[in-house]
């Protein structure tokens, strides 16, 4: 089974009779009744894409991987693949008024951000958009003794300047969070960016 946000990997092998299953596709791979045989058609999808399309596919066509929150089920027969587990989406509440539903989802972002912030200090990549913003200021809710930010920017943009550094700073100065802004080079235009 596999976790179902599909962050560990799991790799399954079905050869002669023999289930291998790993998070690694290494530990498959090294199981002597596994081929080194490539699955062309996904090597072929990487080469065009840089990714493999095809769902539960890798390079090599012995080995499969489990979707996201997927499981296997394996017999005499062979391995089959299926959904073990979903999120459901929560239901959305239109009745409460849209000032009470905020609240409660600040809450909730800072129940989660309290079970990851685990100590005296921390630190934050703060981009100036909204998703670290509000981390950050939840963190700062929490009483975060020593939370620090960080902003990369680029030196050169196509258009103009990179005010990323800016709308950043502007968070960190409100939330009272000590900030630093590192400036990148932007990659030789031979590079992709």
């Amino acid at each position: 089974v596999r976790d179902a946000f599909g962050v560990r990997p799991a790799y399954v092998a079905h050869v002669g009779g023999l289930a291998i299953a790993s998070n690694t596709l290494d530990a498959v791979r090294v199981q002597p009744e596994v081929s080194e045989r490539l699955d062309d058609e996904a090597i072929l999808e990487f080469l065009l894409f840089d990714w493999i399309v095809g769902p539960g596919r890798t390079p090599f066509i012995d080995v499969r991987l489990s979707p996201p929150g997927g499981s296997w089920l394996v017999s005499p027969a062979g391995a089959t693949s299926r959904a073990a587990w979903t999120l459901r989406a929560p239901e959305v509440d239109r009745k409460t008024p849209w000032r009470e539903q905020g609240l409660h989802w600040r809450d909730a972002l800072d129940v989660a951000t309290a079970d990851r912030v685990r100590g005296a200090s921390a630190s934050i990549a703060l981009s100036g958009g909204i998703d670290s913003t509000a981390i950050a200021a939840s963190a700062a809710r929490l009483g975060v003794d020593r939370l620090y930010a960080a902003t990369d920017v680029l030196g050169t943009v196509l258009h103009g300047r990179d005010d990323e550094g800016d709308w950043a700073s502007m968070a960190a100065r409100h939330l009272g969070i000590p900030h630093q802004i590192f400036t990148i080079d932007a990659p030789p235009p031979d590079e992709p960016f």
